[in-house]
C-alpha cells in the first residue's frame, strides 16, 4: 500500500523522554519515514521539552495539547486565524 503518513504514538515520544537509546529508535523511526518518502507526525505533545526532542531528531509535524485542545467546531473556527 502507498501510505504517504507515518504517525508516531505519543507512546514512543514518552519513553524516547527517559533514555539516550530510546531517542536515537525515535530518531531512526523518523528517518525511516523520511527516506521512504513520508511526512512524519508524531502525536501527543505536551511540553516544549517534547516539541524540542521532536525537533532534534528530525520530526517538523506534531499535533497535541500544547497546540490545542479538542474543541467544538464554532471554536475552532475562532482558535484557528489566531494561530496560523
Amino acid at each position: 500500500m502507498p501510505f504517504a503518513t507515518m504517525k508516531i504514538d505519543r507512546s514512543l515520544l514518552l519513553v524516547s523522554e527517559r533514555t539516550a537509546r530510546m531517542q536515537s529508535v525515535l530518531m531512526h523511526i523518523i528517518n525511516l519515514g523520511h527516506a521512504l518518502g513520508m511526512t512524519v507526525i508524531c502525536e501527543g505533545i505536551e511540553t516544549h521539552e517534547q516539541e524540542d526532542l521532536l525537533h532534534r531528531c528530525g520530526c517538523n509535524q506534531g499535533q497535541g495539547y500544547l497546540y490545542g485542545k479538542p474543541m467544538k467546531e464554532e471554536d475552532f473556527e475562532r482558535f484557528l486565524p489566531e494561530h496560523i
